[in-house]
């Protein structure tokens, strides 16, 4: 199976900072460990599924999908990406490849 977008974001799976070379020694490195966090939740909330792309035990309510896609291009969006440091351009491309494919019942399992 071919690696997911927030797979190669991050590194592999949900591990933000390890993968990316943080480690907890600074307090930056724990910062962009937090704030990648936050991005990787949002994303888990707009499609229900994890960063490997595979579905969330309890899926997100309607609600809760529908306010992660808003945040996605917001400045909130924008300055998490920035803490997180990760450019928010590609991020964003992705995010709305993933929404089309999602919209037209293309989203499956591993393919996040």
């Amino acid at each position: 199976m071919s690696r997911t977008f927030l797979e190669r974001l991050t590194g592999h799976g949900s591990n933000f900072g390890e993968a990316r070379g943080l480690s907890d020694k600074s307090e930056g490195d724990r910062a962009k460990r937090l704030w990648g966090a936050v991005l990787l939740e949002q994303w888990r909330l707009a499609f229900g599924c994890d960063a490997t792309g595979m579905k969330t035990a309890v899926p997100p309510k309607g609600h809760e999908i529908d306010a992660a896609r808003r945040w996605f291009g917001s400045r909130d969006f924008e300055a998490v990406c920035d803490l997180a440091g990760v450019d928010p351009v590609p991020v964003y491309v992705e995010f709305l490849h993933t929404l089309e494919a999602a919209r037209a019942g293309e989203l499956v399992e591993g393919a996040a």
